[in-house]
């Protein structure tokens, strides 16, 4: 899990930094990494990988998500702190196929609010 969480909040972070070569402006995106008590034992091992990034560390508050989560911001032009992306595990595959070692990780930014309000 740690694994998929790396990479997806990676990419996320990766994309800002490319997009900010081309014409847009993003400042230095602030995460939140939300667990549950059950997850919070992958806390050392996911604030490892982004030595280079600001962490908020937090606690789930809802149950969309199994566990686990992330949301990246960053300050829009005008002042205010806009929520780009957010990631997380998910359990409904460990579900349907009876195999609680399943979990699904998704994620996704909003490209429209991020071409429209950051845009140089």
């Amino acid at each position: 899990m740690v694994g998929a969480f790396t990479e997806h909040l990676r990419f996320h972070l990766d994309a800002l930094a490319r997009l900010n070569e081309h014409g847009y402006r993003f400042e230095r995106p602030r995460v939140k990494v939300l667990t549950t008590s059950e997850r919070a034992h992958l806390i050392p091992r996911i604030v490892a990988n982004f030595a280079d990034a600001e962490l908020e560390l937090q606690s789930v508050t809802q149950n969309y998500y199994h566990g686990l989560r992330f949301t990246l911001s960053t300050r829009a032009p005008n002042g205010e702190e806009i929520m780009l992306s957010d990631g997380g595990a998910f359990d409904w595959l460990a579900t349907l196929a009876f195999n609680r070692k399943l979990v699904l990780f998704a994620s996704a930014i909003g490209s429209q609010r991020a071409a429209a309000l950051f845009r140089k």
